[in-house]
């Protein structure tokens, strides 16, 4: 092979790699394809089982009892739009859920919090958010019912005092991210009496989770060092002073 050909042939092997795209990682945002519902199932998280992922047609509301949303500042939504209905178990049982609009996204997330000493999802408060254009998320925190023997486990404690959020907040954007092919533009938190606890936990605790939270009526009002009151009356609560 004479030296000019030499040359001619690396130069193309230069255009060639110059011409051909790397591959796709999966940390690069712009390579982020979106994901169909069903296939959510397979997605991967830490600690997460993806236990339910399926498309719920437009039509009434489909779950039993009452469509009243238990905060005061919401509108009960009788009618729910086509939506990706997702439930998971982070470890060791947090249960949690997220709803995503098919269409109309609004690109934000919202997480919604509970009542009393939660122990289930509050669908009625999630409806109208759905409505709204949120993809919205909620949590049990870790335990079911509204039983208090949960109390004497400590893990269910933390759970119950801040972690259930977070973590349902977490594993939610990266479904988010999965499903739309790009993470949430902003993300709030919403909630009355318990929920409003929860927000300013998760503002004080980690305050990369939201952009801003609504902590409406508190079911906590410090009223001297030392003791609190669960339940605020101005939401419904019955107040029970704790030492």
């Amino acid at each position: 092979m004479s030296r000019n050909s030499g040359v001619s042939v690396c130069a193309a092997l230069v255009a060639i790699a110059i011409c051909i795209p790397a591959p796709a990682r999966a940390d690069d945002k712009r390579a982020a394809r979106p994901m169909p519902c069903a296939d959510l199932m397979q997605l991967s998280l830490p600690d997460t089982l993806i236990t339910s992922a399926v498309e719920m047609p437009a039509g009434p509301f489909p779950f039993s009892g009452s469509i009243s949303p238990t905060c005061s500042s919401d509108v009960s939504s009788p009618q729910l739009p086509a939506f990706c209905r997702v439930q998971g178990t982070v470890a060791p049982q947090i249960k949690f859920e997220l709803w995503m609009p098919l269409q109309g996204w609004n690109g934000k997330f919202e997480g919604y919090g509970n009542h009393g000493f939660a122990g289930n999802i509050e669908y009625t408060d999630m409806g109208p958010e759905l409505v709204k254009g949120y993809a919205v998320g909620g949590t049990d925190t870790g335990h079911q019912g509204n039983a208090t023997a949960w109390m004497q486990n400590l893990q269910q404690i933390i759970d119950y005092g801040s972690r259930g959020i977070h973590k349902m907040t977490v594993k939610s954007k990266a479904i988010i991210e999965a499903f739309y092919g790009k993470a949430p533009k902003y993300s709030y938190f919403n909630g009355c009496s318990t929920g409003g606890k929860e927000g300013l936990m998760a503002a004080q605790r980690y305050p990369e989770d939201y952009d801003g939270a609504d902590p409406q009526p508190r079911a906590v009002r410090v009223e001297r060092a030392g003791e609190f009151r669960q339940g605020d009356p101005a939401c419904g609560g019955n107040a029970h002073a704790h030492q």
